[in-house]
């Protein structure tokens, strides 16, 4: 019985790390996976290199639609390859469990793609990787149990393991690293789980816990925030300097793929965010994610019959009919859809202007929140949102004028209102609501910032001003988010 201890070892710590650190992450995984018995419905994977093995291997991922199941799952493939390896090395007790240096290496490899794990990139790698070597030592351990079947020395007792040290030194570290070098890709997959059970406070912790958002982060935290009704009371509690992220070089490709269709979805642009999903459809093939994005958003926009199309080839996924009978059962009474509170704050966003997706700049939920001028009250305060994140002043004055006359100017637009006044002093006198206390605020801003405008070191900043104004529109607008960034050809104010 001894012999085994060093196995649940490797089974606890796998456990930890594929349940709990990364677990978000490989839950994720399956919104990128898509599956089916039927060949024809699998044709984009089959006409791929290597299409009949991925084929296998994404029924294979199956069990990590859930995170408990799929990270104990992983868990004991990564043990059992741990325990196929050291029978292939044919190593003594003294050094059970050195054969984790194996599946250890699989998952720093998962670890070191970051966002390249499902990215443009097929998402059953990783458990491809598994049961490829787990194949390959299996029959290795049992090719050698069968012609080489001398001990290799009389052990008198069990030995404590010395060689299981080295992997658990590897697996803690790695455990650790996970953490500190892609804690951004867990937080935003932990958000992008969330939002599929409308766990609006939990995507908002996350953003919080984050020491330097990327985009992902950001643009989740304001769905999140948006969607409590929040956006303008808390948007600027996250920075906004963006770290790079490292992606593979194809086709120009950028993070925004990642939250895209999302961010177009709970702005109620169902038609770009349809648009969106489908494109990517076309480059990556089907997946999870994308797919249910096109069922909602036909469905919103009644296109009843495509919507049923979709709906049945997602039921052609294990696992995913309780998510088609409750569409079904929406496109039979819309009612229900109209019950939803998550659909009901989407739907109180609705345009009410005639335009095309081109009509407005990009991306979408951006260009269209700033260029719209007739909408509903929770349009207007997205519109908001959208003029503050972008710096434009212009646009805050604009709405702040509609703004007021449904509710109090938020503490962000009025530090807009008074940083716009600089230049344009009438504002004040056409918002007299504006309070002393906050033109005081902005002139002790004012006086602490005025040393550290013309630096370009934005690190310097930071530690000096950040924790007593980090959480303003007067920090961003001077130093917040200030990368200028290409897309799609077009030079924008912010990143």
């Amino acid at each position: 019985m001894k012999k085994f201890i060093p196995y649940l070892i490797c089974l606890v710590l796998f456990t930890v790390f594929c349940c709990g650190i990364y677990g978000p992450v490989f839950l994720y995984l399956s919104q990128e996976n898509y599956f089916a018995f039927d060949s024809e419905a699998m044709a984009f994977v089959l006409r791929e290199p290597l299409g009949t093995l991925y084929w296998i291997s994404r029924f294979l991922m199956l069990p990590l639609q859930n995170q408990w199941i799929g990270g104990i799952y992983l868990a004991i493939l990564l043990t059992l390859l741990t325990w196929f390896t050291d029978r292939t090395l044919r190593v003594s007790s003294k050094w059970y469990g050195i054969g984790a240096l194996l599946p250890a290496c699989i998952l720093i490899w998962a670890v070191s793609r970051g966002y390249n794990l499902f990215m443009r990139s097929e998402p059953s790698k990783v458990v491809f990787y598994i049961y490829v070597f787990l194949l390959l030592t299996g029959i290795l351990a049992l090719v050698i149990s069968l012609f080489f079947k001398k001990k290799i020395s009389a052990e008198k007792s069990f030995k404590w393991p010395v060689g299981l040290l080295c992997p658990i030194l590897i697996l803690v570290l790695l455990n650790v690293g996970a953490w500190i070098y892609r804690q951004n890709l867990i937080l935003s997959c932990d958000m992008q789980n969330k939002l599929l059970i409308a766990d609006w406070d939990g995507m908002i912790e996350d953003a919080l816990k984050a020491k330097n958002p990327d985009k992902s982060i950001a643009a989740f935290h304001a769905i999140a925030l948006n969607q409590k009704g929040q956006l303008l009371e808390k948007m600027f509690e996250i920075d906004y300097d963006f770290p790079p992220t490292k992606l593979d070089d194809k086709d120009g490709l950028d993070e925004s793929e990642n939250f895209t269709a999302e961010c177009n979805l709970f702005s109620c642009l169902p038609q770009p965010a349809y648009h969106y999903a489908l494109c990517q459809q076309v480059v990556e093939g089907p997946r999870l994610r994308f797919l249910k994005m096109m069922i909602i958003c036909s469905a919103l926009q009644q296109e009843d019959a495509l919507c049923s199309r979709y709906l049945a080839f997602l039921d052609k996924m294990p696992f995913q009919h309780e998510f088609v009978e409750t569409w079904e059962r929406r496109l039979e009474n819309p009612q229900l859809t109209a019950e939803d509170p998550t659909m009901v704050r989407i739907l109180q966003q609705v345009s009410f202007e005639d335009g095309f997706e081109n009509d407005y700049a990009r991306p979408c939920y951006i260009g269209f929140n700033l260029g719209v001028r007739r909408a509903t009250p929770e349009t207007l305060k997205a519109s908001m949102a959208a003029a503050l994140y972008c710096k434009d002043l212009d646009n805050v004055i604009f709405r702040a004028a509609y703004l007021k006359q449904i509710e109090a100017l938020p503490t962000y637009v009025q530090e807009a209102l008074v940083v716009a006044s600089a230049k344009r002093p009438e504002i004040l006198q056409q918002f007299p609501e504006i309070s002393d206390m906050m033109k005081i605020r902005v002139s002790s801003f004012a006086n602490e910032a005025s040393p550290y405008l013309e630096q370009e070191d934005t690190s310097e900043v930071y530690e000096a001003l950040y924790e007593k104004w980090g959480n303003s529109f007067l920090y961003y607008y001077y130093f917040g988010n200030r990368n200028r960034a290409v897309q799609d050809g077009f030079v924008t104010a912010v990143n």
